[in-house]
């Protein structure tokens, strides 16, 4: 009887590990789940109630919200990447695990002020900085009181005696993360406003800055504090979307003065009366009733009218 050797048995382990993701993967989409990347896991829970997990002798546990903070975060990240936490690994096929960096924590109430049966929910916030780290912006709101937590992470692989050490995500993965945006000439007016759209639609109103600010600096001097105003207004629902509600007030109201001045003879079909409007009610309803009354849906304005 013929003895297989070690590369025979290593090949037939390869070979039938592959054939077992491609029935898994059949199965998933016979069964009707999505199929598509980011979306093979149930997302964590946004809003929870406070019980006695959460807490401690002196309230809301702080090893609790700094830990959930960050299964969050590292959470965020995979599904930028596309893939679920235990696929992200080196172009090696090393596994790769998140490293803080650096943490900032900034509380509107003492945790003592949190008691058991409270409602906590949980917004998040993640942008990629460069390939090899991401920052990410955790909100914990409690009627209107807001813990906010600022992680820097990076990825790390663990080494051979146990210890860990910085790595890049392959290729492939860093190329499902955020993407770049367009570099080389500002996009002309029509391109610039639909991305910008798309970014603010899909809850990115940091990006959409980035996309309104590189056209305010391009525009003509008689459009520029339009542009200006337009990169003002994301830049405000950026505070909002990351729990400034002081932040968010200013600037949506300073970036609405300045496009209501064109309201009159707006360019690029820009609907500049209905986003001052719009920029200018959210920035009260803010400032009367707080962030916690504000759903991620409010958070999208549009900036030309109905095409």
């Amino acid at each position: 009887m013929r003895i297989a050797s070690r590369r025979d048995r290593d090949a037939r382990h390869t070979e039938a590990r592959r054939l077992h993701r491609r029935l898994a993967v059949r199965a998933r989409v016979t069964a009707g789940a999505v199929a598509s990347p980011g979306t093979l896991l149930p997302e964590a829970a946004r809003r929870l109630r406070i019980g006695m997990p959460h807490l401690d002798a002196g309230g809301l546990s702080e090893n609790w919200l700094f830990r959930a903070a960050g299964d969050l975060h590292w959470e965020a990240i995979t599904r930028r990447l596309g893939v679920p936490t235990h696929e992200i690994e080196t172009a090696g096929h090393e596994r790769l695990y998140p490293m803080v960096i650096a943490l900032r924590a900034r509380y509107d109430a003492p945790l003592s002020a949190v008691r058991e049966n409270d409602v906590l929910t949980w917004s998040v916030d993640v942008v990629p900085c460069g390939g090899a780290c991401a920052r990410g912006l955790i909100v914990a709101r409690i009627g209107d009181r807001c813990f906010r937590l600022e992680l820097l992470t990076s990825f790390a692989e663990r080494r051979s005696g146990g210890t860990m050490r910085m790595a890049l995500p392959a290729a492939r993965l860093a190329a499902g993360g955020e993407p770049a945006l367009p570099e080389g000439p500002a996009l002309t007016p029509d391109a610039a406003l639909d991305l910008a759209q798309e970014l603010i639609d899909s809850g990115r109103a940091f990006r959409a800055h980035e996309v309104l600010e590189a056209s305010w600096k391009a525009a003509p001097a008689r459009e520029r504090e339009l542009w200006k105003g337009l990169a003002q207004v994301t830049v405000g629902l950026t505070h909002a979307q990351r729990g400034n509600a002081a932040g968010a007030v200013v600037l949506l109201r300073r970036g609405g003065r300045r496009v209501a001045e064109y309201a009159q003879s707006p360019p690029h079909g820009i609907d500049a009366a209905a986003v001052a409007r719009y920029a200018a009610e959210l920035a009260d309803r803010i400032e009367r009733d707080g962030l916690a009354a504000v759903s991620p849906a409010t958070l999208r304005v549009s900036l030309r009218a109905a095409r």
